[in-house]
């Protein structure tokens, strides 16, 4: 038998759980068989993309909690049989992506997702960056301001702007339906990518809102998304309102001691000029170290409380060897590491803790508005958690995208041969206090922002509070 093909009946016979993980441990011996994941546009046969894809689905279910949580087994497992049947030819891994990614899709799970080889499509480089509208596709920016905002995307590069929506939409999924047209902004610029391949220049067909048909060659530009419009910056400073208010434009939770040294200078700031108010805004932060968000709240808060609720995590067997014991025990905790694999093992608030904020002499005592929205994702749906659950602000925008019971704790692998990465979770959190199943956290004071604000760059809901905290 091929030696890269020995998982060939994996789909129509699943093997069991410690199968799959002794299949996972084994691939990390293939390197002898010289096999490049280089990210390069080589075309690979049949059996290296049905290894690469069985390596995605063996790790979803060795690592994931609650792989299926918000999704229907039979039918997701049905999906990757099928398309593992379907390859039967050859294919460049970019295309081998778009192929297998509603598989992981279908899973609704908005940290979850696929992507190609780092270097084989220039997927931050489309010049224009559009969303899903009803039946149509909405221009928000392009490069050079060249299309008109609030146009209907026609076509890309020759490829139909309707196909790049559905093909987005298929393979970026999430836990609510908002969540998919947010994790769509993203995934577009993929999709595009590879459906164009990859060009060099652009050439776009839009309708104006006027009806006017136009086309132009746009070359390969960056357009930031709005998490991307800080300058690349994870947080900023500002003075607003005629100095009276203090924003923090929190956009990543990255860099503890980077964001400890900025806080600081932050609420010096606030201090020296006696501002009367503080605006945190987190509608564009896309998550990462909820230890983060304790050292804000230190500056904002005595009161006690905590980001989560319970959470439950899987024993796993490649993880523990992937890991090592000190890594894996850091990140899972001890019970985790020493019990069989599979185990759920859930830790009661209790074990998590809560915080207690020490004394701190910048400390700020006036009104405090946390900004809101659908981006509002990961960590950052964490820090809106607290701020709900033990009143440490006034939440003001929309709903989160993203339900408060949810996952976290991403693991990435790149495929063996096409070097295709995957993103799976795995761990399940709850959270600190009772609330609605399957909804986000609902913001005290709900201010929309619609498709026509954003187009006209308005900004109701930073006007409101600041309305509000004037008043």
């Amino acid at each position: 038998m091929d030696p890269v093909d020995e998982t060939r009946n994996a789909a129509t016979n699943p093997p069991s759980r410690s199968a799959f993980v002794a299949l996972l441990l084994a691939t990390s011996a293939r390197a002898a068989l010289g096999f490049p994941s280089d990210g390069a546009r080589s075309v690979l046969p049949p059996s290296l993309l049905r290894h690469d894809l069985d390596e995605l689905w063996n790790t979803l279910l060795a690592v994931g909690v609650y792989p299926f949580h918000t999704s229907d087994r039979a039918a997701v497992t049905e999906r990757y049989r099928t398309v593992r049947a379907a390859l039967a030819g050859p294919l460049d891994a970019p295309s081998f992506a778009l192929t297998v990614a509603p598989i992981f899709g279908a899973l609704n799970d908005g940290h979850v997702g696929i992507g190609p080889p780092p270097g084989s499509v220039d997927a931050l480089s489309v010049p224009v960056r559009f969303t899903p509208a009803g039946d149509s596709v909405i221009v928000l920016a392009s490069a050079g301001d060249v299309v008109e905002p609030g146009s209907t995307l026609l076509s890309l590069a020759n490829v139909p702007a309707d196909r790049i929506r559905d093909v987005t939409l298929a393979g970026w999924g999430g836990q609510t339906e908002r969540m998919r047209i947010e994790r769509f902004a993203s995934g577009s610029r993929i999709v595009s990518s590879i459906l164009a391949n990859d060009p060099a220049r652009y050439e776009v067909h839009w309708r104006t809102p006027a009806g006017d048909r136009h086309h132009a060659m746009l070359p390969r530009a960056v357009v930031p998304m709005p998490w991307e419009q800080a300058g690349g910056v994870a947080y900023t400073f500002h003075e607003i309102a005629d100095g009276s208010i203090g924003l923090i434009d929190y956009r990543r939770c990255v860099g503890l001691e980077l964001f400890r040294t900025f806080l600081r200078e932050a609420f010096s700031a606030i201090r020296s000029r006696r501002m009367r108010a503080v605006i945190v805004d987190i509608r564009n932060n896309s998550g990462g170290d909820s230890d983060l968000n304790n050292e804000l709240w230190n500056y904002l808060t005595a009161k006690t409380y905590t980001q989560f609720g319970p959470i439950v995590m899987r024993s796993s067997d490649y993880l523990k060897q992937r890991y090592g014991h000190s890594k894996y025990v850091e990140i899972y905790g001890p019970e985790a590491w020493a019990a069989p694999d599979g185990t759920l093992i859930t830790y009661p608030q209790s074990k998590i803790g809560f915080i207690h904020p020490p004394p701190n002499p910048l400390r700020f005592d006036g009104p405090v508005a946390l900004l809101i929205g659908p981006r509002t994702f990961s960590s950052a749906l964490d820090c809106a958690l607290a701020a709900k659950g033990y009143g440490l602000a006034t939440l003001i925008g929309e709903e989160t995208s993203e339900p408060v019971n949810t996952t976290g704790e991403v693991v990435k692998i790149a495929t063996r041969f096409s070097g295709i990465t995957g993103s799976f979770t795995t761990k399940y959190f709850t959270p600190p206090k009772p609330a609605p199943a399957g909804r986000g956290v609902i913001p005290d004071i709900e201010v929309r922002t619609t498709l026509d604000d954003v187009i006209a760059r308005r900004d109701p809901v930073l006007a409101r509070a600041i309305r509000v905290l004037r008043s």
